[in-house]
Formats: structure tokens, sequence, C-alpha cells
């Protein structure tokens, strides 16, 4: 589903008009975007984001939970989900 049909059905469900995006465009996003996020990327908090910090791609492909640091604690990394399962099946 592309984000505008994703909007519009938000839309609906919150008896909104589209047009009247500033009411509701920040909560839909922001939905939209975890939904999006939970399929490619795991959230790995520390200890358990260590050893996924000392691979070769890390720093390319993982990214800091910023801003989630009161329910992840420090060092929460989302790791592409792919290297996750690779990591997990060793």
């Amino acid at each position: 589903m592309d984000i505008k049909q994703f909007l519009k059905e938000k839309a609906v469900q919150l008896n909104s008009d589209f047009n009247d995006v500033p009411a509701w465009i920040f909560e839909a996003v922001e939905e939209y975007n975890k939904s999006m996020l939970k399929d490619k990327y795991h959230l790995v908090k520390w200890p358990e984001s260590q050893p996924f910090m000392d691979a070769l791609w890390f720093d390319e492909e993982a990214f800091m939970a910023v801003g989630l640091e009161e329910e992840t604690g420090p060092a929460a990394y989302f790791i592409p989900a792919g290297r996750a399962n690779e990591f997990n099946s060793h």
C-alpha cells in the first residue's frame, strides 16, 4: 500500500476530511513508518546489539534508535531484518 492510500484510509478511520491534514497526519505517518520498519528492521537493545556493532556492515546498514531511549535504553539499534536473521541462524 502506498502512503497516499494509507493516509486516505486513516482519514476515514478518524472521521476526518482528507484535506484536513494537520489534525491527524503526524500520527498516521508515524504508524505507517512503524509498520514499514517492522518488516525491514529489528529493534535490538543493548547488550544484544553489541555483537552486531562488531560486524563490517554495521556502520552503513544499522541505525541507532534515537529518541526511543526511555523505551529501549542506551545503544539500541535498528538492524536490517536479513542481517538479524542471518546472525540468529549461526
